[in-house]
């Protein structure tokens, strides 16, 4: 009975302490939602974020902007509002903002999609202009059926389709009539440039004397081809209008065959009339001026035959012997030489040499003509065996003797036509002078032998003004670096020979590169190899210049 009682009162104790329990538990609750408020409508704030999103991505900042606008400020409202900590208020923003971006993206997309369908009708009209539908038929027709198919879909309230296929139709259009504009633009400046050409002509009192009917006729074509232009027949209105440009050209053969008995007529008076001291001057002229032409062609023919080649003396020299090379325009400082012969004997080497090289085809030259040429010959193989039989040469076409162009008197009577004897000498000159870049030697041979053959037909102004230009292209030429040539000596390096040609050592790698397939390695040259020396860059770094050689030529000294 007792232990019934203690229970009871347990029971009722625990009972109590529940209800003690949950009135704290309340008021901790209700404290906390008095100083926090409502919670942070996270959810509400996301969801209106991605309805903006939305709306920008179908740019209802230009097609729904007021309504766009409208949303983004209610986002930019919440979130000012959560920092705040006034969570209410940030929520209703939230919400207005979404259902405004939902709003803004129903607009957009409808007015983007009438908007590129507008383009598209709109560049479709301008392709009618320019008759398109004559010009390509299968495109045009390709896409006209495209934008009535997108015309369905726009009624049926597919704008997502509306937009993505028109927007593909509007680069597709654009494209199409850009072409018809260059087609049409192209037609129509050479119409223009062929009447400008009409119009010019027929201002020519010899025209109208000589070729007025033809004249008239190309003016037709050119009347048919602008109205095939305005038609849209493109390629029609192009033949009229090359039609009219062969007339043109008819015009003017007309007109030079009816001038030309009377201009040869005036030329010849013009020749008779012309004093005897005169002529006999032109004629010294021109003759002096071929003499001298070829005086420079035969520099030319030289400068290829030169093998470039250091001489050598005997030893034990009684005196100091200053040394030459193969080219006038190389110019080394003197080199004391010893040699083992005396004064007197010295002479008789010297002759000896120089009957050795002029076998050889090697000239020493003195470009003053009055320094003292003393050389001794050295024992050396002949040109057979230099040639032939040593196994560290190759055969090398040094002299590269060049063949003169044979120009017939038919070619000569081409290019100076009988016509053209009466103009002036100036005028004359500038026809027939050529681009610096253009000047070759077989130009400067062309040249020669037609001022010999105007000078045999009597034409002493003209054969003076060839030879003159072909003296100075052959100036031009001889001034220009060129490919020398180079036969290795005892004791040579590829150093030593830079240094001798270009006075920079370290250009070396230069002339390995030109002469790979003769050398095996840059350290291993041998004696009477023939080496091609190209011209030196200019305007360069040679420390810079030649570590970059040196690191494509993967260059490994075999000594060190």
């Amino acid at each position: 009975m007792v232990i019934e009682v203690s229970s009871s009162i347990v029971q009722k104790k625990e009972v109590k302490m529940k209800k003690i329990f949950l009135f704290c538990l309340l008021i901790v609750v209700s404290f906390m939602l008095f100083a926090c408020g409502e919670a942070v409508p996270v959810k509400e704030i996301e969801d209106a974020k991605t309805a903006v999103e939305k709306a920008k991505s179908v740019e209802a900042q230009f097609y729904a902007e007021p309504e766009y606008k409208e949303a983004e400020k209610n986002l930019d409202a919440a979130n000012e509002l959560v920092t705040q900590k006034k969570n209410k208020e940030a929520k209703e923003k939230a919400i207005v903002s979404k259902e405004k971006a939902i709003f803004a993206y129903n607009i957009a997309i409808t007015n983007r999609a009438i908007a590129i369908y507008t383009e598209c009708s709109n560049l479709l009209v301008e392709i009618d202009e320019y008759y398109g539908n004559k010009v390509e038929p299968e495109n045009y027709e390709e896409c006209k059926n495209q934008f009535l198919n997108i015309g369905a879909d726009l009624e049926a309230g597919k704008f997502d389709d509306v937009y993505e296929n028109s927007k593909n139709l509007k680069l597709k259009l654009e494209e199409f009539l850009e072409r018809l504009k260059d087609l049409y633009g192209e037609i129509s400046t050479y119409i223009d440039e062929v009447e400008d050409r009409l119009d010019e002509l027929s201002e020519n009192k010899d025209v109208k004397d000589y070729a007025q009917a033809i004249l008239e006729q190309a003016y037709e074509k050119i009347k048919e081809a602008k109205n095939a232009l305005e038609n849209g027949d493109y390629e029609v209105a192009r033949e009229k209008a090359k039609e009219a440009d062969d007339l043109c050209n008819k015009i003017e053969e007309t007109v030079a065959l009816k001038k030309k008995p009377e201009k040869v007529e005036e030329e010849v008076k013009e020749k008779a009339e012309k004093p005897a001291k005169d002529i006999q001057k032109d004629m010294d002229d021109a003759l002096e001026a071929i003499k001298r032409a070829k005086e420079k062609q035969e520099l030319l023919k030289q400068r290829k035959k030169i093998l470039f080649k250091k001489i050598n003396c005997n030893q034990f020299a009684i005196r100091q012997v200053p040394v030459f090379y193969l080219a006038n325009e190389i110019n080394l400082e003197d080199e004391s030489v010893a040699t083992g012969t005396t004064e007197g004997n010295l002479d008789a080497e010297v002759s000896k040499t120089e009957d050795v090289e002029a076998s050889d085809n090697e000239v020493i030259a003195d470009d003053m003509g009055e320094q003292e040429k003393s050389l001794a010959k050295e024992e050396e193989p002949s040109e057979e065996q230099v040639f032939g039989e040593s196994e560290h040469e190759e055969e090398v076409d040094v002299s590269e003797e060049t063949q003169e162009e044979e120009l017939s008197t038919e070619v000569a009577g081409e290019e100076i036509e009988e016509g053209a004897v009466g103009e002036a000498e100036t005028s004359f000159q500038e026809e027939i002078k050529l681009k610096d870049e253009d000047i070759t030697e077989e130009m400067v041979n062309k040249y020669i032998s037609i001022a010999e053959e105007l000078y045999n037909k009597g034409e002493y102004s003209k054969s003076l003004a060839y030879a003159s230009e072909a003296i100075r292209m052959a100036d031009i030429l001889l001034e220009r670096e060129y490919t020398k040539y180079y036969r290795v000596r005892r004791g040579d390096c590829l150093w030593n020979i830079a240094k001798f040609f270009y006075k920079r050592p370290l250009l070396w790698p230069i002339i390995y590169k030109a002469n790979k397939d003769k050398i095996k390695h840059p350290d291993l040259i041998y004696p009477n190899q023939i080496f091609k020396i190209p011209p030196a860059p200019r305007d360069v770094d040679d420390s810079k210049l030649y570590n970059k050689m040196v690191k494509e030529i993967k260059y490994k000294p075999l000594f060190r």
